[in-house]
């Protein structure tokens, strides 16, 4: 074998060699890195755990009482996303402490579940508080959200449609005490608006072109007279007087609306 062959497979050997011991020197560095990562995720549960507590306690005072499911009037869209952001910052995943889900402590197996209880329950505060948003839209004042008081009257332009939608929306979470309350002020917004739409349709039959029609009969005309009284909105109580007026005259009933 000669000198150049020689010197060139001991090159080699030397080259393996340094690529051996780079490959061990970077699987021992990778080896530490990951100790330290799971020795981390093992200190970090009584802190993880404090800001937890933290959360929930705060979560409580979103509540009149948690049994109860009504909010209180200190939740905000702030202090919401006040609590997001620190459930956000609780670092519970294998994925986010770097290491493998084998490896994860089962201490902070259990924080993740009470992280994402937390984060269902803000979710759920944040959904009532748009649907409370959209029921007091319904109405011409916003609603008592502690306990039920008779509303105010609808929006002329609060639909049937609408009322359905929100119904069905707020009968999806779980029932408690909100749920009750959301219902009775959505059952008392469709009432008021089934008693104007029976009434503007009996009207609409009677009533045309500014005449009356063969179907504005007395024992027709009579009942829509009655019931507008249950009409609270003032603005479609007034329009519905002046048509009936206007109908009694024509036919001369000799029963006039006030």
């Amino acid at each position: 074998m000669s000198r150049a062959v020689t010197k060139s497979f001991g090159v080699g050997i030397m080259a393996i060699g340094a690529a051996a011991i780079c490959i061990a020197g970077y699987q021992y560095s990778k080896g530490q890195q990951v100790d330290q990562q799971v020795a981390y995720a093992k200190s970090s549960v009584t802190s993880q755990k404090a800001q937890l507590t933290s959360a929930e306690q705060t979560i409580q005072t979103f509540y009149v009482s948690q049994e109860s499911g009504i909010l209180s009037d200190k939740v905000t869209d702030e202090t919401i996303d006040t609590v997001t952001n620190q459930l956000g910052g609780v670092q519970t995943t294998a994925e986010a402490l770097g290491i493998t889900e084998s490896q994860l402590p089962t201490e902070i197996k259990n924080l993740d579940k009470t992280k994402e209880t937390l984060l269902s329950e803000i979710q759920t505060i944040k959904e009532k508080r748009s649907l409370q948003t959209k029921i007091d839209a319904l109405f011409e004042q916003a609603v008592n959200w502690t306990t039920y008081a008779d509303p105010a009257a609808i929006n002329e332009k609060s639909t049937a449609t609408a009322i359905s939608e929100l119904k069905d929306s707020v009968n999806v979470l779980d029932k408690d005490s909100w749920q009750t309350l959301a219902n009775q002020y959505l059952d008392e917004a469709a009432s008021q608006r089934t008693t104007i739409d029976t009434i503007q349709a009996g009207i609409d039959k009677m009533y045309q072109n500014g005449t009356a029609t063969t179907e504005a009969t007395y024992d027709a005309y009579l009942p829509l007279a009655t019931d507008i009284d249950a009409v609270k909105n003032q603005t479609v109580r007034q329009t519905f007087v002046q048509t009936l007026n206007a109908i009694n005259e024509q036919m001369e009933f000799g029963a006039p609306v006030q």
